[in-house]
């Protein structure tokens, strides 16, 4: 969970850089959406704001995000 919160789309290949919203990565997420904005704004998603001050998250960082979190679970069940 390092990744930079404030990467400028400009450093991505935007043909492959898929994105969601704050609220998409919330509800794939199962949290609410300020949780979302507290990751991004500590590094553990990785997105940049657009002009308009929207956060844009890179669906990968959700996925491997929701990786971690099932891997994580799955190590603590009994």
């Amino acid at each position: 969970m390092t990744s930079h919160s404030n990467t400028p789309p400009s450093q991505l290949d935007p043909a492959s850089a898929e994105v969601c919203s704050t609220k998409e990565a919330a509800s794939l997420l199962g949290v609410s959406h300020r949780t979302v904005q507290l990751w991004v704004e500590s590094g553990v998603l990785q997105a940049w704001k657009t002009a308009g001050g929207h956060r844009r998250i890179l669906l990968s960082s959700v996925h491997r995000l929701v990786a971690q979190r099932n891997q994580a679970v799955s190590a603590n069940a009994p």
